[in-house]
């Protein structure tokens, strides 16, 4: 939900200053919003991996995404609107 609103507000921000909408601007904000998490994600399971088995650096890229998941939900509702 956090990246269509952070969409929707950088398009009340340009109607605002007489900017016009771009849709392709958008539609790119929303892929690199979707993608950021999965390439940090693979990135930090390679990390881990590197220093452990598969077996000990799942479960801890699980607990890394649950920890970024608790993050991002309590620092969510902070945002300014």
């Amino acid at each position: 939900a956090i990246p269509f609103g952070l969409v929707a507000t950088l398009n009340k921000r340009a109607e605002k200053e007489g900017k016009p909408v771009s849709t392709a601007l958008q539609m790119s904000l929303l892929n690199c919003c979707v993608t950021v998490g999965q390439q940090i994600c693979t990135l930090s399971l390679a990390f881990i991996m590197g220093r452990t088995s598969m077996r000990e650096a799942l479960p801890r890229a699980l607990m890394l995404a649950g920890v970024a998941q608790v993050m991002a939900g309590g620092g969510g509702p902070l945002l300014p609107d």
